[in-house]
Protein backbone atom coordinates (compact mmCIF):
# COMPACT_ATOMS: atom_id res chain seq x y z
CA UNK A 1 0.00 0.00 0.00
CA UNK A 2 0.91 3.65 -0.09
CA UNK A 3 2.85 5.45 2.66
CA UNK A 4 0.45 7.58 4.71
CA UNK A 5 3.13 9.51 6.61
CA UNK A 6 3.85 13.20 6.35
CA UNK A 7 5.37 14.44 3.09
CA UNK A 8 9.14 14.67 3.39
CA UNK A 9 9.55 17.79 1.26
CA UNK A 10 7.30 20.67 0.25
CA UNK A 11 7.31 19.29 -3.30
CA UNK A 12 5.48 16.18 -2.00
CA UNK A 13 2.43 18.28 -1.17
CA UNK A 14 -0.73 17.51 -3.05
CA UNK A 15 -1.71 19.85 -5.88
CA UNK A 16 -4.22 22.38 -4.66
CA UNK A 17 -3.10 21.93 -1.05
CA UNK A 18 -3.86 25.15 0.80
CA UNK A 19 -1.50 24.45 3.72
CA UNK A 20 1.60 26.63 4.08
CA UNK A 21 4.69 25.00 2.61
CA UNK A 22 6.48 24.77 5.97
CA UNK A 23 3.72 22.45 7.26
CA UNK A 24 5.03 19.74 4.95
CA UNK A 25 8.58 20.09 6.25
CA UNK A 26 8.80 17.61 9.17
CA UNK A 27 11.48 19.48 11.10
CA UNK A 28 9.76 22.85 10.86
CA UNK A 29 6.36 21.41 11.74
CA UNK A 30 7.95 19.64 14.71
CA UNK A 31 9.42 22.93 15.92
CA UNK A 32 6.00 24.52 15.57
CA UNK A 33 4.46 21.64 17.55
CA UNK A 34 7.03 22.08 20.33
CA UNK A 35 6.42 25.84 20.39
CA UNK A 36 2.65 25.37 20.76
CA UNK A 37 3.19 22.61 23.34
CA UNK A 38 5.41 24.80 25.48
CA UNK A 39 3.01 27.74 25.24
CA UNK A 40 0.22 25.45 26.39
CA UNK A 41 2.36 24.08 29.21
CA UNK A 42 3.28 27.59 30.41
CA UNK A 43 -0.38 28.60 30.32
CA UNK A 44 -1.41 25.47 32.25
CA UNK A 45 1.26 25.96 34.88
CA UNK A 46 0.36 29.62 35.31
CA UNK A 47 -3.24 28.59 35.94
CA UNK A 48 -1.95 26.03 38.41
CA UNK A 49 0.02 28.65 40.37
CA UNK A 50 -2.89 31.11 40.23
CA UNK A 51 -5.03 28.39 41.77
CA UNK A 52 -2.52 27.99 44.62
CA UNK A 53 -2.53 31.76 45.26
CA UNK A 54 -6.33 31.77 45.17
CA UNK A 55 -6.46 28.98 47.74
CA UNK A 56 -4.20 30.86 50.13
CA UNK A 57 -6.34 33.98 49.74
CA UNK A 58 -9.44 31.93 50.46
CA UNK A 59 -7.90 30.43 53.58
CA UNK A 60 -6.77 33.87 54.74
CA UNK A 61 -10.14 35.57 54.25
CA UNK A 62 -12.27 32.80 55.66
CA UNK A 63 -10.23 31.47 58.56
CA UNK A 64 -7.90 34.21 59.81
CA UNK A 65 -10.04 37.34 59.87
CA UNK A 66 -12.23 37.94 62.91
CA UNK A 67 -15.99 37.59 62.30
CA UNK A 68 -16.56 41.34 62.53
CA UNK A 69 -14.20 42.07 59.62
CA UNK A 70 -14.80 38.93 57.58
CA UNK A 71 -16.56 39.23 54.23
CA UNK A 72 -20.33 39.02 53.96
CA UNK A 73 -22.05 35.76 53.02
CA UNK A 74 -22.16 36.51 49.27
CA UNK A 75 -18.43 37.24 49.17
CA UNK A 76 -17.79 34.15 51.27
CA UNK A 77 -19.81 32.04 48.81
CA UNK A 78 -17.96 33.54 45.83
CA UNK A 79 -14.62 32.82 47.49
CA UNK A 80 -15.68 29.26 48.27
CA UNK A 81 -16.81 28.64 44.68
CA UNK A 82 -13.53 30.04 43.34
CA UNK A 83 -11.72 27.79 45.83
CA UNK A 84 -13.55 24.75 44.44
CA UNK A 85 -12.87 25.85 40.87
CA UNK A 86 -9.19 26.28 41.61
CA UNK A 87 -9.06 22.79 43.12
CA UNK A 88 -10.27 21.52 39.75
CA UNK A 89 -7.35 23.31 38.07
CA UNK A 90 -4.74 21.19 39.85
CA UNK A 91 -5.37 17.96 37.92
CA UNK A 92 -6.16 19.89 34.74
CA UNK A 93 -2.90 21.82 34.83
CA UNK A 94 -0.74 18.83 35.66
CA UNK A 95 -2.64 16.51 33.31
CA UNK A 96 -2.39 18.94 30.42
CA UNK A 97 1.34 19.32 30.96
CA UNK A 98 1.88 15.56 30.98
CA UNK A 99 -0.40 15.12 27.98
CA UNK A 100 1.48 17.75 25.96
CA UNK A 101 4.82 16.12 26.74
CA UNK A 102 3.50 12.72 25.70
CA UNK A 103 1.96 13.99 22.45
CA UNK A 104 5.18 15.83 21.57
CA UNK A 105 7.19 12.66 22.14
CA UNK A 106 4.78 10.62 19.98
CA UNK A 107 4.92 13.23 17.21
CA UNK A 108 8.71 13.12 17.28
CA UNK A 109 8.65 9.34 17.02
CA UNK A 110 6.20 9.48 14.09
CA UNK A 111 8.23 12.03 12.16
CA UNK A 112 11.61 10.37 12.63
CA UNK A 113 10.38 6.78 12.38
CA UNK A 114 12.07 5.30 9.30
CA UNK A 115 9.58 2.46 8.86
CA UNK A 116 6.81 3.17 6.37
CA UNK A 117 3.30 3.35 7.75
CA UNK A 118 0.52 1.73 5.78
CA UNK A 119 -3.16 1.08 6.20
CA UNK A 120 -2.69 -2.69 6.04
CA UNK A 121 -2.72 -4.68 9.25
Amino acid sequence: MQDVGLPSTPSDALPGDSCPSWIHDPKRSLLFLFFISYLHMIFSLSLFFLAIINNFLYLYFVFTLPPSSSPNSFTRLALFLSFLASLALYPLGLGATASQAQSSRRATERIYDPTPRSTEY
